[in-house]
């Protein structure tokens, strides 16, 4: 199975996590998201793992040249749906940082493309499965504590410089 990585940011770190566990998977390409991207720094970190791993400048002929089974797209988070978008409309699976659009037309348009890609579409929300956050849900879904009450919280990352009027 060949998984191709674009961009470098989030948490991309899963996708490395259990490669070791997953015979026949190979990291065969990395591209940046966007031209400002440092994806070389990351590749030679990767390459000692990963010795097939080809540097690409651009993740559309990476896509087309290796004609990878899956894309980790990892780009600044306003390109993931468009990166998204583009590698299912190849016929390429996809695990994408979030968030996965911005905009309602933007997941509109990404679930347009899932429809009609015939191929699978995941946002990297791994937490989910962590075992005390599956302890809750399962005792939430058992009626153990009552109803739930839902509170959300935001952490902001900067970048580059912000007009904050």
């Amino acid at each position: 199975m060949k998984v191709v990585i674009v961009g470098v940011h989030g948490h991309m770190g899963i996708v490395f996590r259990d490669l070791e566990r997953c015979p026949g998977v190979e990291i065969v390409g990395i591209a940046p998201g966007s031209p400002d991207e440092d994806v070389l720094r990351r590749a030679e970190m990767w390459k000692p793992r990963f010795p097939h791993m080809k540097v690409f400048e651009d993740y559309r002929k990476m896509a087309d040249e290796v004609k990878p089974d899956i894309a980790a797209v990892g780009s600044y988070y306003y390109l993931n749906g468009k990166i998204t978008i583009e590698m299912l409309q190849r016929g390429i699976h996809c695990l994408s940082e979030k968030p996965s659009a911005l905009t309602l037309e933007g997941l509109q348009e990404l679930r347009s493309a899932y429809g009609k890609s015939g191929v699978e579409y995941a946002a990297m929300l791994e937490m989910r499965y962590h075992p005390p956050f599956l302890a809750a849900y399962n005792e939430i879904r058992k009626g153990s504590i009552g109803q739930p009450l839902m509170a959300t919280a935001q952490k902001t990352y900067k970048l580059g410089e912000r007009s904050y009027i």
